[in-house]
């Protein structure tokens, strides 16, 4: 009788504890779960980051739309010699960058309307112009959209529409101010501006480039210049050596050169067309 009271009390006691105790979760079960936890979220990020990067496609290609329509009507003006439908797709003001070197800033569309048709419309001009595939034309939000190459026109965005704003024409300046004074003080200006489209219509080439680094390099055309980018090419101690030289003293350089700048600055060569740059030093 004493053994089975005893085995029936410990009998009771198991049961007892065994209702009071919780199961516990295998460790794999947790495992499992936190990497659906993790896969979701996985999910979640990268359809946000797809979703971002779908609208900014999307923002882009409306961008180009807009530039290449802009492009197209200014083919059209150039095809048709439209002196003042060219002027009204223009940025005011803009520069005028000739062939001999000279940088003349155009304040508004009558003053650009008085440059003529045989400067801005020149065989040159309409031919690089004309060449140019607008469907296939791109931009950068700094440098804009370059039609031409040599010879051209730059395209930028100015107040949400895209306007001409810069053109590099072939015809000479009608001047008698061909000194390296005047020249000096348009590549002054050049360098102000951080403008290398027409830095690169400045100089002879192929130029000797001698970078900050120590690096050399002969740059075989405008299009390579331009290539290097604004950041790489205005150096702040050459655009400080460009903008402190007098250029009514411009120090003398071999037989038909002169020296702007010391340690770092230019080297300009007097050539049948202008002054030009044919060295340019970090």
């Amino acid at each position: 009788m004493k053994k089975t009271a005893k085995r029936w009390m410990i009998g009771m006691m198991c049961a007892a504890v065994l209702a009071g105790t919780v199961p516990v979760m295998p460790a794999y079960a947790n495992t499992a779960a936190a990497d659906t936890r993790i896969a979701r979220s996985s999910r979640s990020s990268r359809s946000s980051r797809s979703s971002r990067s779908s609208r900014a496609s999307r923002s882009q290609a409306r961008e180009e739309e807009r530039m290449r329509d802009a492009a197209s009507k200014v083919q059209i003006a150039f095809d048709k010699k439209k002196l003042g439908d060219l002027a009204d797709l223009c940025e005011y003001p803009l520069t005028v960058l000739y062939g001999d070197g000279h940088v003349a800033d155009i304040e508004n569309k009558e003053a650009f309307l008085a440059l003529g048709e045989d400067v801005i419309f020149s065989q040159k001009m309409r031919e690089a112009i004309g060449a140019t595939n607008t469907a296939k034309l791109t931009y950068t939000e700094k440098a804009g959209a370059l039609m031409g190459g040599d010879h051209g026109l730059t395209l930028r965005k100015r107040n949400g529409k895209w306007r001409v704003n810069h053109f590099m024409v072939d015809s000479y300046y009608a001047s008698a101010s061909g000194t390296s004074a005047s020249a000096a003080e348009d590549i002054q200006k050049t360098f102000y501006y951080q403008d290398l489209d027409t830095l690169s219509q400045m100089c002879d080439y192929p130029l000797d480039f001698y970078f900050a680094n120590g690096d050399y390099q002969a740059v075989q055309s405008a299009a390579d210049l331009r290539k290097l980018g604004e950041e790489r090419v205005f150096t702040q101690a050459l655009m400080d050596a460009v903008q402190q030289a007098d250029p009514n003293n411009l120090a003398p350089l071999g037989s038909s050169g002169l020296r702007m700048g010391g340690d770092h600055g230019l080297e300009l060569e007097k050539m049948a067309s202008g002054w030009k740059i044919r060295a340019i030093i970090q």
